[in-house]
This record gives structure tokens, C-alpha cells and sequence, in this order.
């Protein structure tokens, strides 16, 4: 989180559901009550546009916007018919209502398609094109997310890094292709093995990263052997002598606990195990130190 935009962002993603529409609908209240109460000449029009985009822009489905839209709309359409002098033909009013309608539509299928179009480009961004899994991007933006919700709820975690031994050797020995498809094997493999809410990504190379919410240590290094021993049929099948090095941190979540600091105390114990044979799996409770 670089400036303060992005930092808000994050605050109000990690916010339930619940909390996000809540605050959405005491602001709508807030505007409308504004809205009748202060004098004609202030225009509330820009701030019906400002509910109307986080309606859109921070609730998956548009329930928010469901709510928020006709309030909004009817509100303005009230005070705009209060506003025309009494005695003045009934076009004038028809004329006013459908220009607010036209105005808060034409806004709202902007901010839809304009949400629509980011978050398919995120989603190409934060994914390796060569394996189709989360990149160094996604995984931050995934497991930041994921970090917090466990802190809020004070379930437990373990942060997995893993680099393929050896791998050098296949690229010099049998080229580039057959290592690009070794990693697209390999990273099949990983997404078929893990659980549905576990998170996994490429860091790039031959390096890679699993997220492993709510497992504890012991949960882990369960998890985590049982892995390792799995993919040996496919690392042997390339005859090379490749190997798969796995440093693991598990640890309870704190506030002053981030996932950058958890990747580089996984990473130090995955090239631990790369100091002293390789191949194999180390998995460290954080919390026990």
C-alpha cells in the first residue's frame, strides 16, 4: 500500500459485507435527509453520484445498488418537483424527472461497465501467464485480505514457500519448452492438491508460494508432507534429479504480523533446507520461537 488511496481501498475491502452496506446506507440517509433539508441552490447531484459508485464499485452482486438507486432517484425527483413554482405545466416536472433519470442511469452504467472492465484487467495482471495460477501481485493482494479476515477471526495460518531443486539442469539439458511445461505440470499439480480456500502462486522461475488458512502447524506439516511425497512420481519422472525444497511458517495472526515478513522468514527456512540436502519439507511454528 503505497498512497493513501490504495490504503483505503484495502480498509474497506477488508470490512464484512455487512459493515460495507451498513455504512453505504447510513451515508444515503445522511444524503437524503441533506438533500430536503438544505436550501435549493446547494446541488446534491454529485453526491448521489458518490453512493451511487461505491453501491457498485465495493458489493460483488448490486443489492447495495438495488437500494440505494431508487432512494436516491426518488429523493432527487422530490426535491427538483418542490423546486418548480407552483402553477407551472406539467411537462416542466416530466421534463426535470426523466433528465434525473436519464443523469443518474447514464452515471450508473458507466461506473458498471468501468468496474466491469477493471476488474477483468486485475484479474489478467495478477495472474502467470504461463501457468494460469496468481503471480507475485495477486498472491499480495489475495493473502493480504486473507491475513486480515484471520486476524479478525485469530485463526491461525501458514505462510509456504517451495523451489523446485535442480531445476537449472532440465532447462540446459532438455530446453526451455520442456521446462515451461514441467511448471505447468507442476502447478497443475498444486492446484488440484490443495484445498478450495487455500491460495497458490508463482513467484516466478521455479519459485512458489501456498497460503494455507486456518492450519496450524501440526495441521501443516501434515498437509505439507503429504504433498511433498505426492509430487516425487512426477519430479522423478523427468530423470534429472529434480527435487522440490519446502520452508513453511505457521503462526497466529497479529497486527503487526505481514505477509511480506512471513514470505522472507519462509523463505529463509526453505533455503535452509536447500543448505542441507534439499528436497525435502521444514515447517516452523512461529509463534513458538
Amino acid at each position: 500500500m503505497k498512497n493513501g488511496a490504495t490504503g483505503i481501498n484495502y480498509l474497506i475491502l477488508n470490512l464484512s459485507s455487512r459493515v460495507r452496506l451498513t455504512l453505504l446506507l447510513f451515508l444515503t440517509g445522511v444524503l437524503v435527509a441533506g438533500d430536503i433539508f438544505t436550501p435549493a441552490y446547494i446541488s446534491s447531484t454529485g453526491y448521489y453520484f458518490s453512493v451511487l459508485f461505491l453501491a457498485i464499485w465495493y458489493f460483488e452482486n448490486l443489492i447495495a445498488f438495488a437500494v440505494v438507486f431508487p432512494v436516491s432517484l426518488a429523493t432527487r425527483i422530490y426535491v427538483a418537483y418542490r423546486e418548480i413554482p407552483s402553477g407551472s405545466p406539467s411537462w416542466q416536472f416530466a421534463l426535470s424527472a426523466i433528465s434525473i433519470f436519464m443523469a443518474f442511469s447514464a452515471f450508473s452504467k458507466i461506473s458498471y461497465d468501468f468496474r466491469k472492465f477493471f476488474t477483468k484487467y486485475r484479474a489478467q495482471s495478477e495472474r502467470d501467464e504461463l501457468t494460469g495460477l496468481r503471480n507475485r501481485r495477486g498472491f499480495l493482494s489475495e493473502a493480504h485480505i486473507e491475513l486480515s479476515r484471520m486476524n479478525r477471526m485469530k485463526s491461525p495460518g501458514t505462510l509456504v514457500m517451495m523451489d523446485i531443486d535442480n531445476f537449472k539442469n532440465l532447462n540446459d539439458s532438455k530446453g526451455h519448452v520442456v521446462g515451461d511445461q514441467f511448471l505447468i505440470n507442476f502447478s497443475q499439480y498444486l492446484s488440484t492438491s490443495v484445498r478450495e480456500g487455500d491460495i497458490v502462486a508463482r513467484l516466478g522461475g521455479d519459485e512458489f508460494v501456498i497460503m494455507l488458512p486456518n492450519t496450524n502447524s501440526e495441521a501443516s506439516s501434515i498437509i505439507l508432507h503429504r504433498l511433498h511425497e505426492n509430487m516425487q512420481r512426477l519430479l522423478k519422472s523427468y530423470e534429472l534429479n529434480l527435487g522440490c525444497s519446502i520452508g513453511a511458517i505457521s503462526f497466529t495472526p497479529e497486527r503487526s504480523q505481514n505477509i511480506l515478513s512471513l514470505m522472507d522468514k519462509a523463505d529463509a527456512l526453505m533455503y535452509d533446507v536447500k543448505q542441507h540436502g534439499k528436497n525435502r519439507v521444514h515447517v516452523q511454528n512461529l509463534n513458538s520461537k
